[in-house]
């Protein structure tokens, strides 16, 4: 879901990889949340530099139509 934003992340810091915690909030019934788990999950995330390049060229793109 997060793919493309920890890359665009890995690319600006100069990264070559990322670790993504997350931890699942569960809403109650007095519309307040409480955890779904006790612990943060983790992934190591990798740089690919195929999808980098993907979106450097559209990044260019986009600023290209700013531009007019």
């Amino acid at each position: 879901m997060y793919r493309r934003q920890v890359q665009w992340q890995i690319y600006v810091s100069g990264a070559e990889r990322c670790l993504l915690l997350w931890q699942l909030r569960v809403p109650d019934d007095r519309g307040g949340f409480f955890l779904g788990w006790l612990t943060p999950k983790t992934l190591w995330i990798e740089r690919d530099e195929a999808m980098i390049t993907d979106l450097r060229e559209t990044a260019d793109r986009l600023l290209e139509l700013e531009a007019f």
